[in-house]
């Protein structure tokens, strides 16, 4: 597969999910949204919304902006998109994007940068931003759950190995229950 064109790519956020994976691209990663040729902003609900409103005087025509909260779709970038960037929704359930644009270009530039971040993308209708969003946050809650268990099992047993197993045996279970 041929590689796409190196951008200069301006990381707004601090998801160590979205980091990581961009710099696993080819890409080339600048601190400056102004000299940046696609923006990501990996923030969440009103920060989302602040970078947007910072954001306005910075961007033009000839940049990509993506957000990654999987609860919004491309249309909260519309006050940054009428400034001449392609806007981009990227939200992440694990290593699966799910891409959503208002345009099939957009989608695809999507597409292709989930695909140089090492993972696989589904395009969604916008509308059905707000389910995404219930099992993005399902998953977080599960994801603390699970936390929280191990370490209340650490602590009462004095046990990590123990707790380790007790929790990997009931993720095994929940998995299971998908398998059928």
């Amino acid at each position: 597969m041929q590689q796409s064109p190196q951008q200069r790519v301006c990381h707004i956020g601090t998801d160590p999910h979205v980091a990581e994976a961009l710099a696993r691209t080819h890409h080339l990663l600048v601190s400056s949204p102004e000299e940046a040729t696609l923006i990501v902003c990996s923030l969440r609900g009103d920060e989302l919304l602040d970078a947007i409103s910072s954001l306005e005087p910075l961007v033009h025509p000839g940049q990509v902006v993506v957000h990654t909260d999987p609860r919004m779709g491309a249309q909260v970038l519309d006050p940054l998109e009428v400034r001449g960037p392609m806007c981009v929704a990227l939200g992440a359930l694990g290593d699966m994007w799910c891409v959503s644009a208002v345009d099939e270009l957009g989608a695809t530039i999507g597409t292709v940068l989930a695909a140089e971040m090492g993972g696989m993308s589904v395009v969604i209708d916008d509308a059905d931003r707000p389910l995404i969003g219930r099992v993005a946050e399902s998953l977080d809650t599960a994801r603390t759950s699970y936390v929280e268990a191990h370490r209340i099992l650490r602590d009462v047993t004095g046990s990590d190995d123990l707790a380790t197993h007790v929790v990997q045996e009931h993720v095994g279970l929940v998995v299971s229950t998908f398998e059928k």
